[in-house]
């Protein structure tokens, strides 16, 4: 198994600044910037700045600031102390926020999604009847802190993050959030295969949910085994679990749904969603077919230990339900189903509460990601700067050319003006506003800055560019992202079609908007 590595400590103390070719209006518009109609810097041909210069020209530029946000650097791990192990990382430090001794390992990103770890953090979906239910998984940091002791209380002191074995405090929580309410209690979405954190599992049949926060939620999977389909009485095939060769044979199924399995000569009878354990084999019952004039047939999934998930208590594994120590689960959603998953985790002991570049702490629960430490370098600063050029459009509007963190360039227009009559606005024409303010409303076409944080990793500059039957069943409004083109489409009804006059919560980036 490759293990992707999250790593807090700058591998690189590389500060990328800013230079930018400004010749903000024509001839005309040129006229009012050195007066005091409008608080427009001008600046001349491109430069070094400066600081001050520098800080000048970012006071200037909010909108660019904002939404190219924070660089994402993926780094191969050289030395990497994992068994198992490890193919890629991402450092928590940005460009703009450096982590330093007695940093919070959050300061510089606090939530991590499929740009920063695009096989572990990819989108999925559920399909069921021909109706996919998508989800978006996030890993969001605790504010845990770079700190130089002896870890666990023995040995050398040395550099390390502090984890801790606090449920009210982890060191990070792995959060799946569903487009579409996913109802796991319906025999139609039971059995159906989920990949969650790099891994893939089998939806099992006692997965609940119905209330809110209700303490009875609860999802259960099984790892995603040899599928096998048997037929009652045809004797025995073999099937190969971890490199071990097992005899599998169905023998018969009962009128009432009971399959009677038989592994390497031990038999037990399952029901379709029963899990268990014969001659040391984890399985799954899938599927049970009672057939008239037949011994029956049933489909098994072998291999597949048990993983369960259930509101307000640790992870359990296996049959037997041993808990994962100091993890705490919250499902949130009703009788229409699941619509957020969230695994707060911290270390189990005490003896393994840190994160050192000897000892990186590897994900107890889905196995596919460590957080480790590759310790602290505060190599020179460098000189590499993006371009950003303000420019003019004509004699009525202005223009920003520019790379987001994505690595999409884009020229946009921020400011416009009337040919007629001085009186330049955030506009992109006289008909089409920016909007940055919380509860503006929003005309079609309209611009929308979107951002929890100033220069937050995480905002986008959308336009509106549907707005479908409001106050009907099938409301919604289309989003397009000024930078990469995709579109997000927010339903503005209930899972029963309602219509919601006071609006719908729904997420970006793991982010939450209303």
């Amino acid at each position: 198994m490759k293990i992707k590595r999250i790593l807090a400590g700058g591998l690189a103390a590389m500060t990328t600044g800013a230079t930018l070719a400004i010749g903000i209006f024509a001839a005309g518009l040129g006229d009012y910037v050195s007066g005091s109609n409008v608080p427009i810097i001008a600046i001349g041909a491109p430069a070094q700045p400066s600081s001050d210069f520098a800080l000048d020209v970012i006071g200037a530029a909010d909108i660019a600031a904002a939404v190219a946000g924070h660089a994402t650097t993926t780094v191969a791990v050289p030395g990497a102390a994992s068994s198992v192990g490890v193919s890629g990382a991402v450092d928590l430090s940005s460009p703009t926020r450096k982590l330093y001794m007695g940093s919070l390992i959050n300061e510089a990103k606090s939530t991590l999604t499929a740009q920063d770890i695009p096989t572990v953090l990819k989108s999925g979906k559920v399909s069921v009847s021909g109706v996919d239910y998508k989800f978006d998984q996030y890993i969001n940091l605790g504010a845990k802190q770079i700190t130089f002791n002896k870890p666990g209380g023995e040995g050398d002191p040395e550099v390390y993050v502090s984890i801790g074995t606090s449920e009210a405090a982890p060191i990070y929580n792995t959060t799946v959030v569903f487009n579409k309410a996913l109802n796991v209690s319906s025999s139609g979405v039971q059995g159906k295969k989920i990949s969650l954190f790099g891994s893939d599992y089998t939806i099992g049949a006692n997965s609940v949910v119905y209330a809110a926060g209700g303490s009875n939620n609860k999802l259960e999977l099984f790892g995603y085994g040899s599928s096998l389909l048997l037929e009652g009485g045809a004797g025995a095939q073999t099937v190969s679990i971890g490199g071990v060769d097992h005899s599998v044979e169905l023998s018969f199924v009962t009128s009432d749904g009971q399959a009677y399995v038989i592994i390497d000569g031990e038999g037990d009878s399952f029901s379709a969603g029963d899990s268990g354990v014969l001659s040391g084999v984890n399985l799954y019952m899938k599927n049970v077919w009672p057939i008239s004039n037949t011994l029956g047939r049933s489909e098994i999934s072998f291999g597949s230990s048990k993983l369960t998930l259930q509101h307000g208590e640790n992870v359990k594994f296996g049959e037997s339900d041993t808990q994962v120590d100091n993890t705490d689960i919250f499902i949130t959603g009703d009788n229409a189903g699941i619509s957020k998953l969230v695994v707060s985790m911290a270390a189990g002991e005490d003896s393994v509460a840190f994160a050192s570049p000897s000892a990186p702490f590897v994900d107890p629960v889905w196995g596919t990601f460590e957080l480790g430490f590759h310790g602290l370098a505060p190599g020179p600063m460098s000189t590499a700067r993006d371009l950003i050029t303000v420019d003019n459009s004509a004699t009525t509007a202005a223009t920003v050319k520019m790379t987001d963190y994505r690595g999409n360039e884009k020229t946009i227009t921020f400011a416009y003006t009337s040919s007629v009559s001085w009186g330049p606005a955030l506009n992109e024409s006289s008909t089409r506003e920016y909007h940055v303010v919380e509860g503006e409303t929003v005309a079609k076409n309209d611009y929308i800055l979107i951002t929890p944080e100033q220069e937050s990793e995480f905002s986008h500059l959308y336009r509106l560019t549907g707005l479908s039957s409001v106050g009907s069943s099938s409301a919604s409004i289309t989003l397009a992202d000024v930078f990469t083109g995709d579109t997000t489409q927010v339903y503005l009804t209930d899972q029963v079609g309602q219509f919601l006059y006071a609006g719908k919560d729904f997420y970006i980036d793991g982010q939450t908007y209303h």
